[in-house]
């Protein structure tokens, strides 16, 4: 079937389809790509017209433009390209046809014309695939509307096809060769011979053309670098071109007849490796044509009929598993929601791999088994026993140890999802608190309701072994009841009244007694008698007892308290014949009334036995005895509390004195040392006296050393003494202040001290006395030296007076010879002193002495120059090198024999860079196509140096880098990203008028040698328009692919801040996708299949339902399951119904009708083994 033909006629010059209605598309004959530009030219099987389109590198037509005055385009059909201008030559034809890119793009008329040949000028007949063929016409070559002299060194006769136009590399016969065009000369530089060559074709392998030639002699092919015409070794398979007309390469796979191969080029062994591998297209296609830079469309053919087609589609890509195809359809991708790992694509986190699709894993889960079970939530939340995520465990359930799983509380155990307490533990506040011991039921935590096997409940609701004392065991009821002779009060059994409990027996009571403990011991007496405290039954009470108000009981005296049976009076009274009488104030134990032997609570006894609340001065009350003590360091003497030794009274305190001090009068302050020690200066006690202090005669005090006096609590030396090792030890003689006992620093009145440190009465000879710093000095023009004064720098001793030496002399023999001259002054022959040497003369910088120049000689006290030098203001300089006469040390005016004067006055053997020997072979002057500039000769504008000759830049460039590669166009012209110029800059460019070069138009930036549109805008017929708000990349204004930050992308390509209802942001958070349990459908998100949307929730559907009204009622089942009359899904049918026709319900069988969701027989027929058969005559079914 043929494609769908998308282009329609045309009607006007210039129209635009859209890429998608495109390729594949039925074209005509032959076809030819233009590389340079992308684009093809071929003639359509619609119209019959020829049509020029332009395609991005994805082999998408981005513009399609008529050529109506073309007629024919065939398989040989030439091109170039210059300055935007496309030249078309046919194999023998008589015109040629140029097409203005730049108009035609614009939408101008004109750009198509037609110009015939110059007289007997010939196209190039030798194929190389839609490469340039250039005109030749005897020995000129025709080409870009200029003839050029073809200047060949290796062949006569020139047969010249282009190969590569960027490095001017030309097929010329069986050479392979560079050449360079300047001065419309046409000349080779560099040439191989390929020896007979045949299929020549041009590769692009790691961004490096390159040439590849079949050389019969050696049959093999040679493979070239085309930027340097280097041959490159090639190891692995040999590409079989002989075998085959055309050959198709998409980046480095080679397509040829049936096989693939893989090229590797490894520029640091210049060699390329050729790999074989199978075919991956599968498509039926048959190659035919390829494009060579961009190899991203194809010209083919499929039986009798021939498409344009996108090599993509040609190539057919699949990917691996995981992988998937990117937007372009070119590359393989990891699929969406996975990541890149080991060459591998497995499912992001919270993503589950289901029939390769990375599918969304519940609500707030990490890793799950299935889209509805979960196995590791996210961090905050906790996975349930039925697979799903929350941030609160369930009632019942509690986090494990690591935070991340809801377990059953403790104590219970997971029963139908539910965690209830285990037998014996009772629900506490959502816990399970432990039951009483050995209760399996209990109401709370402290009373049961049913003991464990072999236990007895208690009235306490405890569970017993054996029942209490009291109590007996009941078999039946497993509870404990009263013994014989007892009654049940507030949950104990006592024994009736009369009697008592004796070892869980009820025996009867002492005598007149009605509530007893014992046999002996009696609780209450019955009417008429008294309860004595030896718990009998008295008519009278004993002694030291009196009756209770009541009458029943003998109880204690007044005043007293039962111990040991006797009534003893209490604390703080006294027993005065028979009563209590009390003590003294405050006292709870007394010898009398008046005397106190123990005090009361928070009292204190004195020594005078009374009781107080708070110590006399001088004493502490003591907690333990509560008596009146002596206080802290204080002794009792004579009922008072002095300070003890070694401390002293301060309002009422005793305070410890100093370290090491018996008595003093504060706590600073020492009057009295202990023995050993000795009182200091400053009242303090130390074991030795401090620095400048000795002890007394008594050795108890510290006191000044000898010759010192005390000042500011120390002892410094006397005037005229000096610490020597703590002793005051005497300066030397005459001396009031010294630094050692034999240097003095400071002399006594009338004398003078010297360097050496003595004093003296009259100063030494060259010395004399300071009246004022009373310091022996240097004397005039004299300067202290090592304990000397000698005479300054530029005097002499003349009888012990400095007199001064000639004028800037430093050092002089006498008054009026030097011998060392002032510093930048120099010492002449004569014996003085000159700043600047005479002329002839110059200043030996070592010596400080004006010697002769080495160029010079000294003779009568002048220096004249020597021989081949010359003179220059005094001076001897030597002339240049190799020069026979100079005026200068840089200017020579004639060389030596064999030797070239240069521009610059000096002498060479061979001339410099840029120069050349002039006709005498004495001079060198600029090479051509240079001028003399600042001693140079650069080349002239619109000129390149190339190994020292001067050859012409690329057309209209004023400086360039190579010959193809210009830096400055000429006035009027623009540069290009390919580094040329041209009039008018190329679609997305502008032109700058400052810089003068094309630069990207308005909201662009170059990329690639393109200005495509910046981020957040989208290039709509050459014009860059915003995308829609907040979009940072779009396909159209309304249709945004990618959002900014914090915003995200919805189904209908917009962008929003907060997804809209039922949609939740992508683990990226770059789009909405569909909430869990959710399925994108028309640009909405209704529940999946299998459930059903209650409060904008997903709720599951019952089990195997697909659809449903509810969580408990399913109205359509899954495939393979049958739809029952109570609304559940199931695989087969129950017993008495069947499936439907469409296999989706379960209905009643035959012979049978639903009856209260039963199938019963119909009425005349009767169920024998689960078959409703029809009833026998005179047998009716039971009624219903």
């Amino acid at each position: 079937m043929k494609p769908n033909i998308l282009l329609i006629a045309y009607t006007i010059q210039l129209f635009i389809v859209r890429a998608i209605d495109v390729l594949p598309i039925e074209i005509l004959f032959d076809v030819l790509f233009i590389q340079e530009t992308n684009s093809v030219i071929y003639q359509a099987s619609d119209d019959f017209n020829y049509r020029y389109s332009t395609l991005d590198t994805q082999g998408i037509i981005t513009g399609t433009y008529s050529l109506n005055g073309i007629q024919d385009i065939q398989q040989n059909t030439r091109y170039f390209i210059i300055d935007n201008l496309l030249y078309l030559h046919y194999y023998w034809g008589v015109e040629y046809h140029t097409i203005d890119l730049n108009k035609m793009i614009a939408g101008q008329q004109g750009y198509l014309q037609t110009i015939s040949y110059p007289t007997a000028a010939k196209p190039c007949d030798q194929p190389i695939r839609n490469e340039i063929t250039h005109i030749v016409l005897d020995n000129q070559l025709f080409m870009n509307g200029n003839t050029y002299q073809i200047l060949i060194s290796f062949v006569n006769s020139i047969n010249i096809v282009l190969v590569n136009m960027q490095y001017n590399l030309y097929l010329i016969e069986d050479y392979l060769t560079q050449v360079q065009t300047t001065n419309l000369i046409f000349q080779d530089i560099k040439s191989v011979k390929l020896n007979n060559p045949n299929h020549i074709d041009q590769l692009l392998i790691s961004d490096i053309s390159i040439i590849t030639a079949y050389d019969y002699q050696i049959k093999a092919f040679r493979y070239f670098n085309v930027q340097n015409l280097t041959e490159l070794q090639s190891t692995g398979e040999i590409l079989p071109f002989v075998d085959y007309q055309t050959f198709l390469q998409h980046e480095n796979i080679i397509l040829i007849g049936t096989s693939q191969y893989t090229l590797t080029y490894i520029s640091s062994l210049n060699k390329v490796i050729i790999t074989k591998s199978p075919n991956t297209s599968q498509n039926s296609y048959t190659l035919r044509y390829y494009h060579i830079i961009y190899y991203a469309f194809s010209y083919v053919y499929q039986g009798s009929t021939q498409y344009l087609l996108n090599i993509k589609q040609f190539l057919n890509i699949t990917c691996p598993p995981q992988f998937v195809l990117d937007s372009s359809k070119t590359n393989c991708i990891c699929r969406p929601n996975s990541i890149l790992q080991n060459q591998s694509c497995p499912c992001n986190t919270q993503y589950i791999d289901i029939s390769g699709d990375c599918l969304p894993c519940p609500l707030y889960c990490n890793t799950c088994s299935s889209q509805i079970t979960c196995s590791l939530c996210q961090t905050g939340y906790l996975l349930t026993v039925n697979g799903t995520c929350v941030s609160t465990c369930p009632l019942n359930f509690i986090q494990d140890l690591t935070k991340t799983n809801c377990i059953c509380r403790l104590n219970s155990t997971l029963l139908n999802f539910q965690c209830p307490c285990n037998t014996g533990y009772i629900d506490v506040n959502d816990g399970c608190q432990q039951c009483p011991l050995n209760c399996d039921v209990c109401t709370s935590q402290a009373v049961c309701s049913q003991c464990s096997q072999n236990y007895y409940l208690t009235v306490q609701g405890t569970c017993v072994a054996a029942c209490p004392q009291t109590f007996i065991s009941d078999s039946t009821s497993k509870i404990c009841v009263c013994g014989p002779n007892r009654t049940l009060q507030n949950q104990s059994c006592p024994c009736n009244t009369q009697y008592f409990d004796s070892n869980g027996n009820c025996l009867p009571c002492p005598q007149y007694c009605n509530t007893c403990s014992s046999q002996t011991i009696c609780s209450l007496c019955q009417s008429g008698f008294l309860l004595a405290i030896d718990g009998t039954c008295v008519s009278t009470c004993p002694l030291t007892f009196i009756q209770d108000l009541t009458k029943t009981n003998c109880v204690c005296r007044l005043n007293s308290t039962l111990l040991n049976l006797q009534c003893p009076c209490n604390a703080g009274y006294i027993d005065v014949n028979g009563e209590c009488q009390s003590c003294p104030s405050n006292c709870d134990v007394c010898t009398s009334q008046s005397v106190c032997s123990q005090c009361s609570q928070n009292y204190y006894l004195t020594v005078q036995g009374t009781c107080v609340s708070a110590c006399p001065q001088t004493f502490i009350p003591d907690s333990t005895s509560k008596i009146c003590v002596c206080g802290p360091n204080r002794t009792l003497q004579n009922q008072s509390c002095p300070c003890n030794t070694q401390y002293f009274d301060s309002n009422g305190n005793c305070l410890p004195c100093p370290q090491y001090c018996n008595t003093c009068s504060s706590q600073t302050i020492c009057s009295l040392c202990q023995t050993g020690f000795l009182l200091a200066i400053d009242g303090t006690c130390v074991s030795t006296c401090p620095l400048t202090f000795i002890q007394d005669l008594t050795k108890t005090n510290c006191v000044c050393r000898l010759n010192s006096t005390l000042l500011n609590l120390q002892c410094p030396c006397n005037a005229g003494y000096i610490d020597v090792n703590g002793d005051c030890q005497s300066c030397p003689s005459n001396c009031d202040v010294c630094t050692s006992q034999s240097v003095c620093s400071q002399c006594s009145q009338n004398y003078y001290l010297t360097v050496q440190g003595t004093c003296v009465s009259a100063c030494p000879q060259t010395f004399i006395p300071d009246s004022t710093s009373k310091i022996c000095v240097c004397g005039s023009n004299r300067t202290l030296q090592n304990s000397q004064c000698p005479c300054n720098t530029g005097y002499i001793d003349v009888n012990s007076n400095c007199q001064q030496c000639p004028q800037s002399c430093d050092v002089c023999r006498s008054q009026s010879a030097c011998s060392q001259c002032s510093q930048n002054y120099y010492l002449t022959v004569q014996g003085t002193c000159v700043s600047v040497c005479p002329q002839t003369f110059i200043p030996d910088s070592t010596s400080k002495i004006c010697v002769c120049d080495s160029n010079r000689i000294l003779l009568n006290q002048s220096c004249p120059c020597n021989t081949q030098y010359f003179d220059s203001n005094g001076n001897c300089l030597h002339c240049p090198q190799y020069c026979n006469t100079c005026t200068s040390q840089t200017i020579c005016s004639v060389c030596q024999t064999g030797y070239l004067l240069t521009i610059d006055g000096t002498c060479v053997s061979t001339c410099p860079l840029n120069f050349i020997q002039d006709l005498t072979k004495t001079n060198c002057v600029c090479r051509l196509n240079s001028t003399l500039l600042n001693s140079q000769c650069p080349c002239n504008t619109g000129y390149i140096d190339l190994n020292g000759d001067c050859q012409s830049c690329p057309s209209n460039c004023d400086v360039c880098t190579s010959q193809a590669a210009c830096s400055q166009c000429s006035q009027n012209y623009y540069l290009t990203v390919q580094q040329t110029c041209v009039s008018s800059c190329p679609q997305t460019f502008i032109t700058d008028s400052t810089s003068k070069k094309c630069v990207c138009g308005a909201n662009r930036t170059q990329k690639n040698n393109l200005c495509p549109c910046n981020s957040s805008y989208v290039d709509i017929n050459g014009v860059c328009q915003p995308c829609s708000s907040n979009c940072i990349q779009c396909t159209s204004q309304t249709q945004c692919t990618v959002c900014q930050q914090n915003f995200y992308l919805t189904t209908d390509m917009t962008c929003v801040a907060t997804c809209p209802l039922t949609f939740v942001v992508n683990a990226n958070q770059t789009q909405c996708i569909c909430d869990i349990n959710r399925t994108l459908t028309n640009n909405k998100c209704p529940c999946s299949s299998g459930f059903i949307e209650i409060n904008n929730i997903c709720k599951q559907c019952p089990q195997n339902c697909n659809i449903c009204s509810s969580q408990k009622t399913c109205t359509v089942c899954q495939a393979g399951y049958y739809l029952t009359v109570d609304d559940f899904c199931i695989q087969t049918c129950p017993l008495t119904f069947v499936g439907d026709s469409t296999k989706t319900k379960c209905v009643c069988d035959i012979n049978r009708t639903l009856t209260n969701n039963l199938c019963l027989c119909n009425a005349t027929f009767i169920e024998v083994g689960g078959i409703c058969q029809p009833c026998p005559d005179l047998i009716f079914q039971k009624s219903i």
